[in-house]
């Protein structure tokens, strides 16, 4: 009702309407201050009789021109700084005017015509997150696999890869990362159609991780949609899953078995050790009999080759020495004295009693030597002069 005007308020009389800047009169002295402050209504009509006159003409038909000027203003403010866009560090920024490309932008803050006529997409240009691909065939993941033994695999793989060139990969193709995906599942087919089952479902799946990534960097070079590969991750390798518990009941009869063969070689390497002990300790005894023998020789020749100087010197002293000597060692250990009495001696010969003892405890006393031989006649039934005589016999 405030918008248009009413003919019948002509008619009546203007109703004062309060002030909120006026402030209420004090109460007098003795009188109870009211306890009603402003109204709620009133203040409602305050703020929207406000509005109307700011917003709307005087005639109270149609908004005022300043309002829509200032109103389109600060909405193209606005609009213009739609296009105020900053790049990261490891991003890029490409531009487009009504969809063909205008330029590259690289990290910081830039500015481009707000939308539509220039819009921009930012993207990184580090390594992306990992494309991953569960094993299944579901949700567009990749179906069984066929092995070289005819076997049936699902493979659970991840590929890690990295915008190489962002034009190509925004204009190349329209889902490069579906085609991603897709190479990098036809690469590991034809990995695994070359492996054995058993070769890929074992731990470290052999070298088929390294020969798929291989391939599809291969393919991703030949494409050139602007991505590459950092590698390709087999994650996980199973049976179909009507086949798993017979294969989980195989695998767990090869871990028994690599188990045994565990024990096996660890028995074998035990006994191997000792067996090469006792053969060093049988070499070192046999090399040590050996070095004592050559040094024996050795100590023989020489002692041989000392004689031999010797005898050359005094032939018959030599040869006495050497006969006494051997007789010293041939009756080393006997217990009977013979005595050769020259013809025509009568005396006696006394013998040490310690001469015939002999080197065991049990040993019996030997008998004493018959009487009327002297000392001198002892010597000389040795084959000695009596000056050369030794007090006992030569045993």
């Amino acid at each position: 009702p405030w918008v248009g005007e009413d003919p019948a308020r002509k008619l009546r009389p203007p109703r004062s309407r309060p002030s909120l800047r006026q402030q209420p009169s004090r109460p007098a002295a003795g009188s109870a201050p009211s306890p009603r402050g402003p109204h709620l209504d009133e203040l409602t009509r305050y703020v929207r009789t406000t509005l109307s006159r700011a917003v709307l003409r005087p005639s109270g038909r149609g908004v005022r021109t300043g309002v829509v000027v200032g109103a389109l203003a600060l909405a193209a403010i606005a609009w213009a700084l739609t296009g105020v866009y900053e790049v990261g560090a490891n991003e890029t920024g490409m531009v487009t005017r009504f969809g063909a490309f205008e330029g590259e932008t690289g990290p910081g803050l830039h500015y481009h015509l707000p939308a539509p006529i220039e819009r921009v997409r930012q993207l990184s240009i580090g390594v992306q997150p990992s494309l991953d691909a569960a094993a299944g065939g579901e949700g567009g993941a990749p179906g069984p696999m066929l092995t070289r033994d005819a076997q049936v695999a699902d493979v659970d793989f991840s590929v890690r890869w990295r915008i190489t060139d962002p034009y190509k990969y925004l204009f190349q193709s329209a889902e490069p990362e579906a085609l991603l995906r897709h190479a990098a599942e036809a690469a590991l087919r034809e990995v695994v159609s070359q492996t054995s089952f058993m070769d890929i479902a074992a731990a470290g799946h052999g070298d088929a991780a390294a020969k798929a990534g291989a391939l599809l960097q291969a393919t991703l070079r030949h494409d050139d949609m602007g991505v590459a590969s950092e590698g390709l991750l087999i994650r996980d390798v199973e049976p179909p899953g009507a086949a798993q518990t017979g294969f989980h009941d195989m695998a767990s009869a090869r871990e028994g078995a690599q188990i045994a063969a565990g024990d096996v070689g660890a028995y074998r390497d035990r006994v191997m050790a000792a067996a090469r002990g006792d053969t060093a300790k049988l070499i070192q005894a046999a090399q040590g009999a050996r070095d004592q023998e050559i040094s024996g020789a050795r100590g023989e020749a020489d002692r041989f080759a000392l004689i031999d100087a010797q005898y050359r010197k005094a032939p018959d002293n030599t040869r006495e020495r050497l006969y006494t000597e051997m007789m010293e060692r041939v009756l080393h250990d006997t217990r009977k004295v013979i005595v050769q009495m020259p013809k025509g001696s009568g005396g006696q010969i006394v013998l040490p009693a310690e001469l015939f003892r002999s080197k065991a405890a049990d040993a019996p006393a030997p008998a004493s030597a018959p009487q009327g031989q002297t000392q001198g006649q002892a010597g000389q039934a040795s084959g000695q002069t009596p000056s050369e005589a030794q007090p006992g016999p030569t045993a």
